[in-house]
């Protein structure tokens, strides 16, 4: 087993962090890989070379990163999260909750945590098990938008339309950019027969994802070919522009 020291942050280290939170994961797993080369006893470096690996869906170099921190450090929990994201892609997510478990013991205070288990449970349409997660998620942190989007998907997926509306309307105040949110929230819409509001969030939905539709054979109403409606270009980014959340330790 390696043995493993703090020391300071290397240029690459932080520049590396900065790739992957812009989601520039092939350029950030190059940098955190040059430093963990150099570096055999930077923890951080592994741990950032094992998430951009994963984020870059190679599973099988990621699961031997992951498993060698694990092996250095067996009581941090973000290893077994990390494990579980990458045999979750590969649809062994028997595998997957059983790190998560791992996980939770660990660190049973982590709103991720109960997201991923969640969805994973969504997954495997066991919805039961995926609402006591999400409920979990939300008493943990009331302002998840994935908490209450994983509330708004149980309660689709089991026809429970005022709930779904209800959470996902929720997810919305949160974000309002969640396209999942508004998809749903469209469809219950749509199956309650209120057409003119189903209009309204078509024309949000086009603004995040022009394309979306193409593959379904929807067409656009007149109203929204409209020329007083003008897409936002901007409309799928959030307040801090590029930046996608990766932090394992948050």
């Amino acid at each position: 087993m390696k043995k493993t020291k703090e020391s300071d942050t290397p240029k690459n280290l932080e520049t590396g962090w900065k790739k992957l939170k812009k989601g520039d994961f092939a350029n950030a797993e190059k940098l955190f890989s040059e430093v963990w080369q150099s570096d055999s006893e930077n923890l951080e470096a592994l741990k950032g070379y094992a998430g951009a690996t994963l984020r870059n869906q190679k599973y099988n170099k990621a699961k031997e990163l992951i498993n060698e921190y694990i092996g250095i450090r067996p009581q941090q929990y973000e290893g077994y999260h990390m494990r579980a994201l990458c045999t979750g892609a590969e649809e062994e997510y028997e595998e997957a909750l059983k790190d998560m478990d791992k996980a939770l013991e660990m660190a049973e205070d982590k709103v991720e945590l109960y997201c991923d288990m969640g969805g994973t449970y969504l997954v495997l349409q066991e919805y039961n098990r995926a609402a006591q997660c999400f409920e979990q998620a939300v008493n943990i942190d009331g302002k998840c938008f994935e908490a209450w989007m994983g509330k708004s998907l149980v309660a689709y997926f089991n026809k429970e339309y005022k709930a779904a509306l209800e959470f996902s309307t929720i997810t919305l105040k949160l974000n309002p950019k969640s396209l999942m949110a508004l998809l749903i929230k469209s469809d219950v819409l749509l199956e309650t027969g209120k057409k003119k509001e189903v209009e309204k969030e078509v024309k949000k939905i086009l603004n995040i994802s022009p394309d979306i539709f193409k593959d379904t054979g929807y067409q656009e109403s007149e109203e929204e070919k409209d020329d007083d409606y003008m897409r936002d270009e901007d409309a799928n980014r959030t307040e801090d522009d590029e930046i996608e959340e990766f932090n394992f330790d948050d």
